[in-house]
């Protein structure tokens, strides 16, 4: 709206010779415009009119595009009874566009029994900023309400013609000018005094009649806040509301409620309420209607001119949905305000645009792209479908944590750790698979990365963790399992034990560590934390197994373990496994089989016999000199080779 000034007006004289039509005018108007102006202008039917008074009519011509703004006065000095004088202002389009106060128009009328006729031959010229801009009476609040509620509810408007001609002019000249240029185009009116109660004339909206006590003005909130806003004669943050976006709905008498109850509902509570919002896309239900509001509550290309808030951005993919109107919105627009959404939002448009049942195909894969960019440990973790968690884990393995993984079903789990990369994420999800019943799966896992999948179940194992579902899919794999070297992910004897139990091998601990030269290598480091018995047979099965084994690494392993052994069988009677493994594996004496230390010799004898030893390797082993000669030697009489369980039958 601007006020600029001096602005020419074009202006023209209606009255009697020799019947009623144009006198003067400053503009040559089409004949249909004509035809209307000049019964506009005539005396109204039903009317009298007093010599003393005039009245005000407004009504649109279609034809020229212009607006007639008539003021009508009595003219009994003509020959003819209910001849008038009317002086007709023509306004146009650039004056209804940008003119703020309508009511400067009434202080341009000029009563032509007081003015030459040639002043109806020259433009007029419209001073805004001139005193004549001042309105005459300050419009009143209860009039301007008995125009807004009926007018804008396609009711039948009849003011009060006991509130005066000036109050009633003012209110109109009011309601009027808070009006956008197409509703003022359309807006008709006059102030006529009809002589029987509400005797309509279909052509005009707003019309005068005689008080009636039954009237009764039933207020409301969109009533109230567009009469206070008429009332006020500025620019208010409505009247802005009202003026952006009701240039472009295509009935906007019809719109008018919708639009202050749309600027209401967007200052109760930002962004603006679904209701608010599903209501306008409603109403206003073809694409170029009211296309700039609806774009401002889309959020898209919003301007600084904007005024109503957008909705959310989880309300607009649902007002997307409901009018199916994806195919319409430009996606990059929708991405920029994707990336402005926190974590919170971006979980709850995520799971709407990924439900099924919905028409978003054309932004689903755009949202979980952007989701995936912008992914952190807060959207992860936070409540989804455990499928669209996998997808973006599959994309975001730096994101991959046991609490991320909480809620993953056994095959999501499978299908994430064959999916993505490095070996840090991958033994989280294993982590979390041995410890869930991942059916089928689980033997998948042991397939395709049997060590990992050993580290992980013996981890969980240790702590009494391990899923139950997994024995049998470990004793089953066994054999890759062992082909992995287990005994590395052994810290102490007790993890040996566990792994032992897993892999069913309680009785042949050896092959855990797969050769003697690996027990050899770790055996001192491993911390002992079982039972002494455990430590005994343990001990027993891998000298057992080192004598058998018979190569280099034979000797390291049994220098590492046989003077602990051999402190024992000389401090006291061996019991348990560890006695009933050596019966098994050592050298007969016939005579004298309870000298396991005699035995332990000759079989290291005749291990020396295939393998050469050092005697710096038996010293080491914890064998005294006259012990190493034995072994380096031999006994002076051969042992019976014979190695028979229940030797003493």
């Amino acid at each position: 709206m601007t006020l600029e000034a001096p602005r020419k007006i074009d202006h023209a004289l209606f009255g009697y010779a020799e019947g009623h039509r144009q006198l003067a005018s400053t503009v040559r108007l089409p004949s249909q415009d004509m035809y209307h102006l000049g019964a506009a202008s005539d005396l109204a039917s039903d009317v009298r009119l007093d010599p003393a008074k005039s009245y005000l009519t407004g009504l649109p011509l279609v034809e020229s595009q212009r607006y007639a703004l008539i003021r009508t006065w009595a003219a009994p000095e003509m020959p003819r009874p209910g001849c008038v004088w009317s002086h007709v202002l023509l306004l146009d389009e650039e004056i209804l566009s940008t003119q703020l106060d309508m009511s400067i128009f009434l202080s341009l009328f000029r009563n032509p029994k007081q003015m030459d006729r040639g002043f109806y031959s020259e433009s007029l010229l419209l001073d805004a900023d001139g005193p004549a801009s001042l309105p005459s009476h300050a419009p009143r609040a209860d009039l301007i309400s008995e125009i807004i509620g009926p007018y804008y509810s396609h009711q039948p408007t009849f003011l009060r013609s006991s509130a005066g001609a000036d109050a009633l002019e003012a209110a109109i000249a009011a309601v009027w000018s808070q009006q956008w240029p197409r509703l003022r185009m359309e807006f008709s009116f006059r102030t006529a005094q009809l002589g029987s109660r509400r005797r309509r004339s279909s052509r005009y909206d707003v019309q005068v009649a005689l008080s009636d006590a039954s009237d009764e003005i039933i207020g409301s909130d969109w009533v109230d806040a567009a009469t206070a806003d008429a009332s006020s004669g500025k620019v208010t943050p409505l009247r802005r509301f009202l003026w952006r976006y009701g240039r472009d709905v295509k009935d906007p008498r019809s719109r008018f409620r919708l639009l202050v109850e749309t600027y209401l509902a967007s200052f109760e509570r930002r962004p603006l309420p679904m209701a608010a919002a599903t209501r306008v896309f409603d109403e206003l239900n073809e694409e170029d209607d009211g296309s700039i509001l609806k774009q401002d509550i889309l959020g898209f290309d919003t301007t600084t001119l904007s005024i109503c808030p957008p909705v959310s951005f989880l309300d607009m993919l649902r007002l997307l949905d409901r009018h199916g109107a994806e195919d319409a919105v430009d996606i990059e627009e929708i991405g920029r305000r994707f990336g402005k959404l926190s974590s919170t939002e971006m979980v709850e448009v995520l799971n709407f645009a990924s439900a099924e049942g919905n028409r978003l195909d054309r932004l689903r894969e755009p949202i979980f792209e952007w989701s995936v960019r912008q992914a952190n440990d807060e959207l992860v973790n936070a409540e989804m479908p455990s499928d669209l968690r996998t997808r973006i884990l599959i994309r975001r393995s730096d994101l991959i944590t046991p609490h991320a993984l909480s809620g993953l079903r056994g095959e999501e789990l499978s299908h994430l750790f064959g999916s993505c990369e490095g070996i840090e994420a991958k033994m989280v999800v294993l982590d979390a698979a041995v410890r869930r019943d991942l059916g089928e799966a689980a033997s998948d896992l042991l397939n395709r990365a049997p060590a990992l999948v050993a580290e992980s179940a013996i981890a969980a194992a240790r702590g009494g963790e391990l899923h139950a579902a997994w024995l049998q899919p470990i004793v089953s794999s066994r054999d890759k399992l062992l082909s992995t070297d287990l005994l590395q992910y052994a810290k102490s004897l007790a993890d040996v034990m566990t792994i032992a139990r897993l892999t069913n091998l309680t009785r042949n601990v050896f092959s855990i560590g797969k050769t003697s030269a690996n027990w050899a290598s770790r055996w001192r480091g491993l911390e002992r934390d079982v039972p002494e018995q455990d430590v005994f047979d343990i001990e027993a099965d891998l000298l057992s197994s080192a004598l058998s084994e018979a190569s280099s690494g034979s000797w390291d392993l049994i220098a590492a373990i046989l003077p602990e052994l051999r402190g024992t069988i000389n401090s006291r009677p061996l019991t348990g496994d560890a006695r009933r493994i050596l019966d098994r594996s050592l050298p007969g004496l016939g005579y004298d089989n309870w000298d396991l230390n005699r035995r332990i010799l000759l079989a290291l004898h005749s291990l020396q016999k295939r393998v050469s030893v050092s005697g710096l390797a038996l010293s080491t082993a914890g064998l005294s000199e006259v012990e190493s000669d034995f072994v380096m030697t031999g006994p002076k009489e051969e042992p019976k080779r014979k190695v028979d369980l229940f030797w003493w039958l």
